[in-house]
């Protein structure tokens, strides 16, 4: 192995709109042989300071037997990897979730500030390269690659600008009506709202197609999938994802990828439940025909891209 593949480390992206299944899509990612899924490891040092959030398998990071010994090993420096992005988007929860000055870095293709970026490319490396050296030594095969399910497009634009990191990049998508549906009843329960609904749908726009932005100007592939073909058939399209990211496909995973301990960082409840894979379509039993419709008209163009009628 030469010394520029030893710095290389290889990394799976999902980045999604979120609520569009990308907790299911990590998940059987993750049961993949040499994948170490790390969840939403952009989360990790909220998920330190919040005893109430646990990892995947169910225990708090700091004394999970995988996190706790690389939290204790690297300290602060270990958390704050993610620290230039965060330090914008998760640090103050009230800040609006679009940053129109790294906006404006997205869209001209102009690379982040040198000397942050610098920071965060050492940074990341090192925690990444410690997640999979962890993983070698703890697991019963060498880790192949990291499976980062951060969603954030802000993070996947400065992974790009990283030399010591190989990217790939799933843009999970979902039926606008689905992912509407599901924001409204995370945030006020009730799914009659028009103003809800109105700006979710312009968010779903803006999102995907700052999405597509930073996809088109990545140095590396990158492939987009619909939360419904996946929920659908699960198996043709993890095997279809295996053959694209060049990793080994297991017949019979999906009917056993709930059996693997996973450490993955934040993430959606399903994580600890063991229900089978099903399509999830309440958007069309829940949203009111109106709503329907005005969701359907904000989002014709996209949703006409993605493949959805």
């Amino acid at each position: 192995m030469s010394e520029s593949e030893e710095r290389t480390v290889r990394v799976i992206y999902i980045v999604s709109t979120g609520h569009s299944g990308s907790t299911l899509l990590e998940l059987l990612l993750g049961a993949l042989p040499g994948v170490v899924d790390v969840g939403e490891i952009h989360e990790l040092p909220i998920q330190v300071d919040f005893p109430e959030r646990s990892c995947g398998c169910g225990v708090h990071c700091t004394i999970c037997p995988f996190w706790g010994p690389l939290i204790r090993a690297h300290g602060q420096d270990f958390l704050a990897a993610d620290s230039p992005v965060r330090k914008f988007l998760q640090a103050d929860r009230h800040a609006p979730f679009f940053q129109w000055r790294r906006l404006l870095e997205i869209v001209t293709g102009k690379a982040p500030p040198a000397a942050e970026l610098a920071d965060f490319e050492r940074a990341n490396t090192a925690l990444l390269r410690a997640v999979l050296a962890q993983a070698t030594m703890t697991g019963t095969a060498p880790a192949a690659c990291i499976l980062d399910s951060s969603k954030l497009f802000y993070r996947l634009y400065w992974l790009h600008h990283c030399g010591g990191l190989d990217v790939r990049a799933i843009h999970l998508v979902r039926d606008p009506r689905g992912f509407v549906a599901s924001m409204i009843r995370r945030k006020s329960g009730r799914l009659t709202r028009g103003r809800h609904a109105f700006r979710m749908s312009v968010r779903y726009v803006l999102e995907n197609l700052l999405i597509e932005r930073v996809v088109n100007r990545a140095r590396t592939p990158a492939l987009r999938l619909r939360y419904e073909d996946l929920a659908s058939a699960p198996g043709p399209t993890l095997e279809r994802l295996a053959t694209w990211l060049n990793l080994p496909y297991v017949p019979g995973v999906v009917d056993r990828f709930r059996e693997a301990v996973q450490h993955g960082v934040s993430g959606n409840e399903m994580r600890f439940r063991s229900d089978r894979i099903r399509l999830d379509e309440r958007w069309k039993r829940e949203l009111s025909r109106p709503l329907k419709s005005l969701v359907t008209l904000l989002t014709l163009p996209a949703a006409a891209r993605y493949g959805y009628r």
